[in-house]
């Protein structure tokens, strides 16, 4: 409100000049009018700054924090990268083949990146997940199924990996010589049985 330029509107007969409004009851109504439109008006909510979770694991991917004297070091300079199969039953679940890594001198990992170094795969399960399937497409490592490393721990020695080991090999990997498994190759029923087992997962 300004009473710099005052403009006559209307004049009004019917107040007398007691009744009129003063300066002061001008002011206090205008302030007692803005603060009822403050009043009227929505209040903004205060935005809360929250902390935004970064991506996880799920439970069955997770890894475990081992721990405990280690028993040899027979995967010793080896690191593993331990695919979770939802329907293995110990000792080839991911939780029990990552304990016997750590018993046996090794390491695991849960993601490989650069700094990661040489990882050896090892998944056993029956269908082919997104993972699993772009490892294969980039036919550059090997996946050998969970038999590997229990075979090694019976034996007391790292075994030279043969086709029964792998779930899936490389192309230079198969044109090795000594690929082909020392004992009597499966019949072809049993190579279509377990090609039937094994489906792709859609991504």
């Amino acid at each position: 409100m300004t009473m710099r330029f005052p403009r006559c509107t209307r004049i009004r007969d019917d107040l007398k000049l007691e009744e009129v409004f003063s300066y002061t009851e001008l002011v206090a109504m205008s302030l007692g009018k803005r603060k009822a439109d403050d009043a009227d008006m929505p209040t903004k909510k205060r935005r809360v700054a929250t902390r935004r979770q970064g991506a996880q694991l799920m439970d069955h991917s997770r890894g475990q924090k081992v721990d405990g004297p280690q028993k040899s070091d027979l995967f010793d300079g080896l690191t593993f990268r331990i695919f979770p199969d939802n329907l293995a039953k110990p000792p080839n679940d991911k939780a029990s083949l990552e304990k016997l890594v750590y018993e046996e001198g090794g390491d695991f990992t849960q993601a490989v990146t650069a700094r990661t170094g040489d990882v050896i795969y090892i998944y056993g399960g029956k269908t082919i997940t997104p993972a699993i399937n772009k490892i294969i497409k980039a036919d550059e490592y090997d996946i050998f199924k969970p038999k590997w490393i229990l075979d090694c721990v019976e034996a007391g020695a790292l075994l030279h990996p043969t086709e029964k080991y792998y779930f899936h090999a490389t192309t230079s990997s198969r044109a090795r010589d000594d690929f082909a498994d020392d004992d009597e190759p499966a019949s072809g029923d049993e190579k279509d049985e377990e090609e039937r087992d094994v489906r792709i997962a859609p991504e």
